[in-house]
């Protein structure tokens, strides 16, 4: 929807008059996050009272049923509207053709069971996908060339969509990216009398290696092995042909549609925004914030400073600004730190820093780098000299002169050339 601004000269228009007041302010509020937006992604395994840390995304458990039962109750009090099941199936459930994917007594379908019956205004999402269940890791099922057959995977997808509506699933989420899957879901839904599931498909799919962890955490990587599937999921330099899925599927019957990954792919979000569109918070995406915030905890001990953590959130990177974007699912506001090596102390921190604050860490490591004498005249070239600048791995440059060896102040994100020798 486009929006021409009608033409109001000052002072009819004073834009400042609807921020003076909080309440104005949050009235004309455009983009809000809440709750509300919110889905709880789990991973769910077999047994009781089983819970296994995923080495891959710290932080993050798979969980057995009666666990899950658990942590579906302190969602409900938190006011999440929806949870999105993942099972993790056992090697010797899985084969060629993926039959456990449909099997009424599966691992997501009685895991759904469990949650509508304990949990009935809480919604449910399950992923149609037959990655879990083959022995090769690919979303649907091979031929004798390791090519992915469209038309049989649709029908299994369908087998599986009408196995977890039977289950209680309020949302059945497609993620195969097989062509027509959509419209052949949605017929056998409104045949079986499933009018009211809604169909969440996985539009625009784009091949990512962001994908790595969450398949560690299904435990489809290992099938998978060096293969990929770029003979289905979408091309990452093709934003155009996103919107060309997009419209198929809703064309199709489905109900919301999703862009995965949605972080490097915000100008496909922008250009779907009118639609019912969703963004996955992805694995990797979870994994970088991780490594940024471990990053800053060995920066705090490292330094000496407790606070330095809290003084450090308002400090962005621009060498990554993909990593900090703000979307509807998720923030990420872990910045990417560089303290200068030759002062630990912020510009916010006491005066009198602790002893540890004042010692300096160990010299990183550093990669020469050669610039060109810039020299504007034949008179004034016998007195430059070249510099060469090292280029510390901490993103930080020090400037040496090759004639007396003098290293000058340590700057931080500044390239400085300088054209005279230090200590001339």
């Amino acid at each position: 929807m486009s929006y021409s601004p009608v033409p109001r000269p000052f002072p009819a228009s004073r834009p400042r008059r609807m921020r003076k007041d909080d309440f104005s302010r949050r009235m004309m509020r455009e983009n809000t996050l809440t709750a509300d937006d919110l889905i709880y992604p789990v991973f769910v395994l077999e047994g009781e009272q089983q819970r296994e840390a995923i080495a891959s995304m710290p932080g993050i458990e798979r969980l057995s049923i009666d666990l899950l039962l658990e942590e579906a109750a302190e969602l409900v009090e938190l006011g999440i509207p929806a949870i999105a099941l993942f099972p993790v199936t056992p090697l010797e459930k899985k084969s060629l053709d993926a039959a456990e994917a449909w099997n009424p007594e599966g691992l997501a379908q009685r895991a759904t069971r469990a949650l509508k019956a304990r949990f009935p205004e809480l919604g449910v999402i399950t992923d149609v996908a037959l990655d879990p269940f083959t022995t090769h890791g690919q979303d649907g099922i091979i031929d004798d060339d390791g090519y992915v057959m469209n038309e049989i995977t649709v029908e299994a997808l369908v087998k599986q969509t009408l196995s977890h509506a039977d289950a209680g699933a309020d949302i059945v989420a497609p993620s195969d990216m097989m062509d027509g899957r959509v419209g052949a879901m949605r017929e056998a839904l409104e045949a079986a009398g499933h009018i009211h599931t809604r169909i969440l498909a996985y539009s625009a799919k784009y091949a990512s290696a962001y994908y790595g962890p969450f398949r560690d955490a299904v435990g489809s990587a290992g099938n998978l092995g060096k293969g990929n599937k770029a003979t289905y999921q979408m091309d990452p330099a093709n934003s155009d042909e996103a919107l060309h899925e997009i419209a198929a599927d809703l064309s199709e019957g489905a109900d919301m549609v999703m862009v995965k990954p949605g972080m490097p792919y915000l100008d496909v979000l922008h250009r779907i925004k009118t639609l019912q569109g969703a963004h996955f918070c992805l694995s990797g995406q979870w994994r970088v914030r991780h490594a940024l915030r471990r990053h800053q905890q060995r920066l705090a001990q490292r330094s000496g400073d407790s606070g330095i953590t809290d003084r450090l959130q308002t400090r962005r990177s621009r060498r990554h600004p993909d990593l900090f974007c703000q979307d509807r699912c998720a923030t990420i506001t872990q910045p990417s730190v560089v303290v200068s090596r030759r002062s630990w102390q912020s510009s916010t921190a006491p005066a009198t820093p602790p002893r540890t604050a004042q010692r300096r860490p160990p010299r990183p490591a550093r990669v020469p780098i050669w610039l060109p004498d810039r020299r504007r005249s034949a008179k004034r070239s016998p007195s430059r000299r070249r510099f060469r600048i090292w280029v510390r791995l901490s993103s930080t440059f020090t400037v040496s002169c090759r004639s007396c060896s003098s290293t000058s102040a340590c700057w931080s994100r500044r390239w400085m050339s300088p054209t005279r020798c230090l200590n001339a």
